[in-house]
């Protein structure tokens, strides 16, 4: 009965979220990222654990509302009590109204978060991170390993009991600021300098991964650096004195760019 009932549940949620998809246009695949040929692009979400976690959130927020309905319906029994009339045509619609307005929020925002497990995506390369997240304005984060500045692992007690994590990736001029993770999704949307990585269950073997990476990429831009100047040297190079990893990293991109056009042409 219980898997019948799980099924059917499914069913439903995979109906509205399809034509909530396409309404609103959500993009449900991982976003693309520029990679040298050859080089593994890793995409991945959070882990189902998260939706657990979420769906547990969503309950425990749900009671205060019980309690405040509960209290209402007392309150509306001592008017029946006291004033039979004004109770009875006053107080029950009020009721009603009120438990009909909180089951359609509620059901909305136990969807939205299903929406919102759905349309997070981590995308990895060797040199940079891309973040896509949220239902009603996406947003998207592209951070260069190179220029990674600090990594923190966030993990609260409904957290630690679902098994998940949070990665909190800064780089240099994120501010370098202590920020909670209850302002990290504002901090995210406002500065590009931060990315957040929600519920993970391997949050300590992609900080590694991560750092391990940042180590590789200064010399991996050196040698990309030294290739080009040999390639150019014929027809004379532009000297790259001067230029940060950021705009080492553009170049870089918009080289690969050029050689996808000039094959493909």
């Amino acid at each position: 009965m219980k898997e019948h009932a799980a099924e059917g549940c499914r069913w439903i949620y995979t109906g509205l979220s399809g034509m909530l998809v396409d309404w609103f246009r959500l993009p449900v695949h991982p976003p693309t990222l520029p990679a040298h040929s050859g080089e593994e692009v890793e995409s991945f979400r959070p882990s189902p654990e998260w939706l657990d976690y979420l769906r547990l959130k969503f309950w425990l927020g749900l009671i205060p509302l019980g309690i405040f309905l509960i209290v209402g319906l007392v309150g509306v029994l001592i008017a029946i009590v006291a004033e039979p009339q004004i109770g009875a045509i006053v107080g029950i619609p009020m009721l009603v109204f009120a438990a009909l307005v909180a089951m359609l929020l509620s059901a909305a925002n136990y969807l939205v978060l299903h929406l919102r497990y759905d349309t997070t995506w981590y995308v990895m390369t060797n040199r940079s991170l891309r973040i896509r997240r949220g239902v009603w304005v996406l947003h998207e984060t592209t951070i260069t390993f190179e220029n990674v500045q600090n990594i923190r692992i966030d993990q609260g007690p409904l957290e630690r009991y679902a098994g998940v994590a949070n990665l909190l990736v800064e780089t240099a001029g994120g501010g370098g600021g202590v920020v909670s993770l209850e302002n990290a999704h504002a901090a995210q949307a406002l500065d590009f300098h931060r990315g957040l990585i929600e519920g993970i269950h391997n949050a300590d073997e992609l900080r590694e991964k991560i750092l391990a990476r940042q180590r590789r990429s200064p010399g991996d831009a050196l040698g990309d650096e030294a290739e080009d100047q040999h390639a150019g040297g014929a027809a004379g190079h532009v000297p790259l004195q001067g230029l940060g990893s950021e705009h080492m990293t553009l170049l870089r991109e918009i080289r690969e760019l050029a050689q996808r056009a000039a094959r493909g042409a």
